[in-house]
Formats: C-alpha cells, sequence, structure tokens
C-alpha cells in the first residue's frame, strides 16, 4: 500500500504542504465489534440496522472501522473519502484522509477492479472526444478514466444534482512511474473548480485520488 501512501501524500503537500495524510485499506472484513460499535454514533447505527445485504453490511462495518483508525491517526475533523470496490476474492474498502485546514475543500478516491469493463455507450457519455484522445495519449483505458471522475466527483462539496460527465479533463500528464496526473473541470454554483487528481494501477486495482482545492489554483502552480 506504500504506492498509495506516498501518491496521495504528493497529492496533498502539493496543495498545503505539512498537513498530515493517510490511506488505509482491508480485502478482510470483519465482523462488528464492542469496540467498533462504542466508537459509532446513534445515527451510524441506526443506519447500519437498515441495511439488509449481507455484503453491503461487511463493506460498511470495514469502511467504519478504517474511518475510526483514520480520526485516531489525524484527526476527528479531517476530510476523508472511503471507496468500495468487489472482485471476486470478496469485497475491498479503501480510505484516504487529510487532516482539516481551510485551504481545502474537499478529497475524494475510487476503487475499481482494472480488467472491468465499461460499456461503449457508458463510455462515450463519460467523457468526450477530446477528452478520450488525451487519456489515450496518457496510456489511460476506459475505467481509468472513470476512477478519475468519480473521485474528483467525490472530492467537490455539494456535488448533488451534478452528474461524472459534467467533470471534464482540463490537464493530464504521464507519471514517470506509470500512471498521470492532471486537473478536472468540476461544475459548482456559479462557475467552476479545478480538481487536482492522480490515477494509477495497484495490484488487481485502478486506483484514482482526488483533492479540490477551497482557493481556485491550476495545474502551472505546482
Amino acid at each position: 500500500m506504500d504506492i498509495i501512501q506516498t501518491r496521495w501524500e504528493s497529492l496533498v503537500k502539493g496543495l498545503v504542504p505539512n498537513v498530515p495524510a493517510a490511506v488505509l485499506f482491508s480485502d478482510r472484513p470483519r465482523p462488528m465489534d464492542e469496540e467498533l460499535r462504542a466508537r459509532l454514533s446513534r445515527e451510524q447505527l441506526a443506519g447500519f440496522a437498515q441495511i439488509r445485504a449481507p455484503e453491503r453490511e461487511r463493506e460498511w462495518i470495514e469502511a467504519r472501522r478504517l474511518e475510526v483508525q483514520l480520526a485516531d491517526r489525524i484527526g476527528t475533523g479531517a476530510f476523508r473519502s472511503v471507496a468500495h470496490a468487489r472482485t471476486t476474492e470478496g469485497p475491498a474498502v479503501l480510505v484516504v484522509g487529510a487532516s482539516w485546514t481551510p485551504a481545502i475543500a474537499g478529497v475524494g478516491v475510487d476503487l475499481e477492479p482494472w480488467d472491468r469493463e465499461i460499456p461503449p455507450r457508458a463510455a462515450a457519455r463519460l467523457a468526450d472526444s477530446r477528452e478520450w484522445e488525451a487519456a489515450r495519449e496518457a496510456g489511460l483505458s476506459a475505467i481509468d478514466v472513470w476512477v478519475v471522475k468519480e473521485a474528483c466527483f467525490k472530492a467537490v462539496p455539494g456535488n448533488r444534482g451534478t452528474v461524472m460527465p459534467a467533470y471534464r479533463l482540463q490537464a493530464l500528464e504521464r507519471e514517470a512511474s506509470g500512471g498521470a496526473f492532471g486537473e478536472v473541470q468540476a461544475p459548482v454554483a456559479g462557475g467552476a473548480l479545478r480538481v487536482r487528481f492522480k490515477i494509477f494501477r495497484w495490484g488487481r486495482f485502478a486506483v484514482g485520488l482526488a483533492i479540490a482545492p477551497a482557493a481556485q489554483r491550476s495545474i502551472s502552480d505546482q
């Protein structure tokens, strides 16, 4: 998991130096225990009681366990984002976070099996021809573009009513160590927000990481 931690830290610190950042991953969900139950709010436990699907229940428990661990590492007021993926080997949960700072508006993460197929019609709606051309030049597949846009969507506060195709790739560059980084222009009330991202492969997954600045900056400011 070091590669995720390293890239997440570089993304956070590229925006705000000296801000603690953390990554937690699990593909071995465990049952609810009394230690975790004691750390959850009444509202969280009420929501848990409404879950009926066993697989979803396992994912929920593990996500909350990782969020508790994240809070212990970087503070209870930290920005955080959770991603779930299901594989033939079972569910996987990835959580990223950064300590609170007024320079950050939000953070996002997405995780998908790298061999997941995106149907052609869905791909056509996901991005326009200019975006697909830039993605191909950077060596990105359809699932890579999907996780980038999903992570950026999660990073934008007040994203209700917006859709992933509206998050447009504005800058995209290859990373020497593999994957790519860049910016997505995200729709927000009164204008647009440029969200920074990194996309790369990790084991059997495609991973997208995103951070939205509270103040507008472009990739050329790095």
